[in-house]
């Protein structure tokens, strides 16, 4: 069973050996920071293709959250990270109630910050969590997994479909298992041109995780921006919020501007 698991990771894009990277331990400093870079760049080129795909996912989201849906992410390990990252910035940057934009992580809270191993194999590990939110038709799931495999993630999926919500897979190969249960798939196979922070096993992960990072901030971002009141009432929200007056000009966001540019140094 060991050697079957091993062949099926072997054929995922994700998981796939970089020959040309078994040496870059051995690669000056400067080589090593210019690859990385150069190899970021394809990642956002790929998600750049999938934008119609991205799109078709913002729209059906917003549909449900101007009913008063919520946009709610899952994922374990650095997937899970991801979407619990995304989701701490929508209320500083929009001016949005907390509750409308959450996450889920396998192994609950302390995975955020600590390695909670055989989370991210628990089917119905995300059913008591999703259950306790009470998730339900006008809710979207999103759910992320950089293998579009991982059980939790598919499990998430599958509650979430039984509730009624609307189901989201985000994968880095195509044909996942996780999309099989999605109404929408967003896969980005960011393939042999990808970085791997694991030279030695030269694995393309570093770079899915550009590409998850970018595809939940469209989700987020765009939804915000496509809210029924419009940017002018954001606007105003924002300026009644005492804190928000004290940011330095370049962390705020102007309305109707994309939030990357401010939040995170502009991807």
């Amino acid at each position: 069973m060991t050697e079957t698991c091993c062949r099926e990771l072997e054929r995922l894009a994700t998981e796939a050996h970089r020959p040309e990277l078994a040496d870059i331990d051995l690669a000056a400093t400067e080589e090593v920071v210019v690859a990385m870079n150069r190899e970021n760049a394809h990642a956002v080129a790929v998600v750049l293709a999938a934008a119609p795909a991205i799109a078709a996912a913002i729209d059906a989201i917003v549909a449900r959250m101007s009913r008063g849906g919520r946009l709610i992410y899952a994922g374990a390990g650095t997937a899970g990270r991801i979407g619990v990252l995304d989701a701490s910035e929508i209320p500083p940057t929009f001016a949005t109630d907390p509750a409308q934009v959450v996450a889920l992580i396998a192994g609950g809270p302390a995975a955020i910050v600590t390695a909670v191993e055989g989370a991210e194999d628990e089917l119905d590990g995300a059913v008591p969590q999703l259950e306790a939110l009470g998730v339900g038709p006008l809710d979207s799931v999103v759910a992320i997994s950089a293998s579009g495999r991982t059980r939790y993630a598919i499990g998430a999926l599958r509650c979430a479909r039984q509730a009624g919500a609307l189901t989201v897979a985000l994968a880095g190969n195509h044909a996942s298992e996780l999309a099989a249960v999605a109404d929408h798939a967003i896969e980005v196979e960011v393939g042999r041109s990808s970085w791997s922070v694991r030279p030695a096993e030269g694995r393309h992960r570093t770079e899915t995780g550009v590409e998850h990072d970018q595809h939940g901030g469209h989700d987020a971002a765009g939804q915000d921006l496509r809210e029924p009141d419009g940017p002018p009432a954001r606007h105003q929200r924002q300026a009644a919020r005492p804190r928000q007056a004290h940011r330095g000009a370049g962390d705020r966001v102007r309305p109707g501007a994309g939030r990357r540019g401010a939040g995170r140094g502009g991807r």
